[in-house]
Protein backbone atom coordinates (compact mmCIF):
# COMPACT_ATOMS: atom_id res chain seq x y z
CA UNK A 1 0.00 0.00 0.00
CA UNK A 2 1.44 3.46 -0.89
CA UNK A 3 0.64 6.60 1.03
CA UNK A 4 0.62 10.53 -0.28
CA UNK A 5 -0.02 13.04 2.22
CA UNK A 6 -1.15 16.15 0.90
CA UNK A 7 -0.32 19.11 3.34
CA UNK A 8 -2.10 22.38 3.88
CA UNK A 9 -4.28 24.00 6.53
CA UNK A 10 -7.47 23.54 7.15
CA UNK A 11 -10.32 25.67 6.86
CA UNK A 12 -11.85 28.23 4.71
CA UNK A 13 -9.57 30.89 4.89
CA UNK A 14 -6.85 29.21 3.07
CA UNK A 15 -9.32 27.65 0.47
CA UNK A 16 -7.74 28.24 -2.84
CA UNK A 17 -4.67 30.17 -1.39
CA UNK A 18 -0.82 28.82 -1.50
CA UNK A 19 -1.17 27.22 1.87
CA UNK A 20 -3.26 24.43 0.45
CA UNK A 21 -1.58 23.09 -2.72
CA UNK A 22 -0.80 19.95 -1.37
CA UNK A 23 -4.56 19.36 -0.75
CA UNK A 24 -5.42 20.57 -4.43
CA UNK A 25 -2.73 18.38 -5.82
CA UNK A 26 -4.38 15.24 -4.06
CA UNK A 27 -7.45 16.73 -5.65
CA UNK A 28 -5.95 16.87 -9.29
CA UNK A 29 -4.51 12.92 -8.56
CA UNK A 30 -8.42 11.59 -7.38
CA UNK A 31 -9.74 13.38 -10.74
CA UNK A 32 -6.97 12.09 -12.46
CA UNK A 33 -6.46 8.53 -11.16
CA UNK A 34 -10.45 8.11 -11.48
CA UNK A 35 -10.64 7.09 -7.86
CA UNK A 36 -14.25 6.98 -8.13
CA UNK A 37 -14.28 8.46 -4.09
CA UNK A 38 -14.52 11.72 -2.50
CA UNK A 39 -12.57 12.88 0.37
CA UNK A 40 -13.90 11.53 3.61
CA UNK A 41 -13.18 13.39 6.96
CA UNK A 42 -12.06 10.57 9.38
CA UNK A 43 -12.51 12.37 12.84
CA UNK A 44 -9.89 9.64 14.51
CA UNK A 45 -7.08 10.21 12.43
CA UNK A 46 -7.86 13.85 12.20
CA UNK A 47 -7.72 13.65 8.28
CA UNK A 48 -9.57 13.43 4.84
CA UNK A 49 -8.94 10.04 3.46
CA UNK A 50 -9.50 8.34 -0.28
CA UNK A 51 -8.72 4.62 0.27
CA UNK A 52 -8.69 2.39 -2.81
CA UNK A 53 -6.58 -0.95 -2.87
CA UNK A 54 -3.49 -0.09 -2.99
CA UNK A 55 -3.58 3.99 -2.36
CA UNK A 56 -4.50 6.19 0.04
CA UNK A 57 -4.66 9.87 -0.74
CA UNK A 58 -4.25 11.77 2.82
CA UNK A 59 -5.41 15.43 3.84
CA UNK A 60 -4.55 16.05 7.44
CA UNK A 61 -6.53 18.16 8.79
CA UNK A 62 -3.91 19.85 11.43
CA UNK A 63 -2.45 22.75 10.15
CA UNK A 64 1.09 22.61 8.52
CA UNK A 65 2.98 22.92 11.20
CA UNK A 66 0.97 20.05 13.46
CA UNK A 67 0.92 17.40 10.35
CA UNK A 68 3.22 14.97 11.71
CA UNK A 69 0.29 14.55 14.33
CA UNK A 70 -2.07 13.79 11.60
CA UNK A 71 0.76 11.94 9.58
CA UNK A 72 1.89 9.55 12.42
CA UNK A 73 -2.19 8.59 13.12
CA UNK A 74 -2.72 7.19 9.63
CA UNK A 75 0.26 5.68 9.45
CA UNK A 76 -0.08 4.08 12.58
CA UNK A 77 -3.77 3.05 12.14
CA UNK A 78 -2.42 1.39 9.09
CA UNK A 79 0.26 -0.72 10.78
CA UNK A 80 2.79 0.72 8.21
CA UNK A 81 5.22 2.23 10.79
CA UNK A 82 4.96 2.35 14.52
CA UNK A 83 5.55 5.55 16.10
CA UNK A 84 4.67 4.85 19.58
CA UNK A 85 8.07 3.12 21.19
CA UNK A 86 10.43 5.22 21.71
CA UNK A 87 13.85 4.32 20.15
Amino acid sequence: MKFIFGLGNPGIKYQDTRHNIGFDILDILAKQWETGSKFVNNKKLNSEIIKNKNLILTKPQTFMNDSGQAVRAVLNYYDKINFTKNT
